[in-house]
């Protein structure tokens, strides 16, 4: 290899490697914090995915985040959970694979809310959604799709009662 096209070629990898360099600090983040950053006697249960996780109020890069913008579970409306599916715990990495009829439990403050699964969408990152809008206790489970890419939103839904 001649050594005018080694320069040119480390320059073009720079940006990924940069970019990389940042991933790597985040996953490091999440693997330090995780359990630091969750709210206390808050938690998800997916049984048929034995998926158990703390739930924050902080990011999706520290696992299910609880989007304060919503209401709380056991209250009126639509509340909003996310997490990733691939990386900083990838806590929703099967959540395609719930079906209607699916239980999914919520600890809140030491209370407990049973959910089933009604429905499930794949939507553009751009919708949105009056959280407010609904009459009953909602839960959204909220993630990108397809996995290993962010082109879009996979919606499972859940309703209370």
């Amino acid at each position: 290899m001649r050594l005018r096209y080694l320069v040119p070629g480390l320059l073009l990898l720079a940006p990924s490697t940069v970019y990389l360099g940042q991933l790597a600090a985040r996953e490091l983040a999440y693997r330090l914090y995780h359990g630091s950053v969750s709210v206390p006697g808050c938690e998800l249960v997916i049984p048929k995915l034995h998926l158990r996780e703390p739930i924050n109020a902080i990011s999706p890069d520290y696992g299910v985040y609880y989007d304060p913008e919503t209401p709380e579970p056991g209250e009126r409306g639509i509340t909003i959970l996310y997490g990733h599916r691939t990386l900083f715990g990838s806590p929703f990495r099967r959540l395609n694979e719930l079906e209607r009829g699916d239980e999914v439990i919520v600890y809140w403050f030491g209370r407990k809310y049973v959910y089933r699964v009604y429905g499930k969408e794949v939507v553009s990152p751009d919708a949105r959604v009056d959280p407010y809008g609904v009459g009953r206790d909602e839960l959204w489970l909220v993630t990108c799709a397809p996995l290993w890419s962010s082109s879009e939103r996979l919606v499972v839904k859940c309703a209370r009662g």
